[in-house]
């Protein structure tokens, strides 16, 4: 929740900071690209999804492990 909250305070600040510089009016200094998305950012999200998802199963493996191979086993 701590790192949500802190992404939004930064985003927030840097649109004011934008704001402040273009004097108040709008600003064309970012604009979305689809292909920066879709190219650059989005095979981040998914390998770091993926990466998570890797870790949240692989924490106990080694009971999980011992678990199948000693109880398991007969």
């Amino acid at each position: 929740m701590n790192e949500l909250i802190t992404t939004l305070l930064i985003g927030l600040c840097t649109r004011v900071v934008i704001l402040l510089i273009s004097g108040g009016t709008s600003s064309h200094l970012l604009v979305f690209s689809e292909d920066l998305f879709f190219i650059y950012l989005l095979p981040l999200i998914i390998f770091n999804a993926g990466y998570v998802l890797v870790s949240f199963y692989t924490v106990n493996y080694h009971v999980e492990f011992l678990y199948r191979l000693f109880v398991n086993s007969s």
